[in-house]
């Protein structure tokens, strides 16, 4: 809580899903999923009450002890197909460009370095660090294998389960410093 009295984090549990109102939320993280829809429903309408615009992130494993108690529609309503969907319907052209060998080693070392430093600085936390910045190993080994796509912030977060735009910033440009294209890159953004 700021010295002014505003709630910066809210930690809670399903009582402030029921009629409780918090102004000024615009944001709700889920860790894992309730076992019924209507509670999910109530826990997500604390957000926008003000009738601004809110996020909903949910965080959760597919593991079946849990998710075989939660109901099937709200295991359909939140499963993630979004990358499934973009890969196959998009008519975009993809743009490319070459990286070497070494310098895929180097992204990889880079980055496996910025996710330790993203990890340290989270010890402490109750919540596994990981899931504070989404950056695991399989994350990084996803993003090497596709640093040939990655130009900006957008391809980072859009195709990767990275929600922290500073993250994303951070990744975007470790990639184009060891590519050696930042200026090039930087000039088109801005012309």
């Amino acid at each position: 809580m700021t010295v002014d009295g505003e709630i910066r984090i809210l930690i809670c549990t399903n009582a402030a899903g029921m009629g409780v109102n918090f102004f000024g939320v615009h944001n709700i993280i889920h860790f894992n999923l309730p076992r019924l829809i209507d509670t999910f429903v109530q826990q997500l309408g604390r957000a926008g009450r003000d009738g601004e615009f809110s996020n909903e992130l949910i965080l959760c494993r597919n593991h079946k002890s849990h998710l075989k108690k939660v109901e099937n529609d709200l295991i359909r309503m939140v499963k993630d197909d979004i990358i499934n969907d973009t890969e196959s319907d998009s008519s975009e052209e993809v743009m490319n460009r070459y990286v070497s060998d070494s310098e895929i080693q180097l992204i990889n070392q880079k980055l496996m370095s910025y996710k330790y430093t993203l990890t340290s600085a989270c010890s402490g936390f109750i919540v596994d660090s990981n899931e504070v910045h989404g950056l695991t190993d399989e994350v990084v080994t996803n993003i090497v294998a596709n640093c040939i796509t990655i130009f900006t912030c957008d391809d980072v977060m859009g195709k990767f389960p990275i929600w922290s735009f500073q993250t994303a910033v951070d990744i975007c440009n470790i990639i184009c410093d060891v590519l050696g294209d930042m200026d090039m890159y930087n000039l088109l953004i801005f012309e």
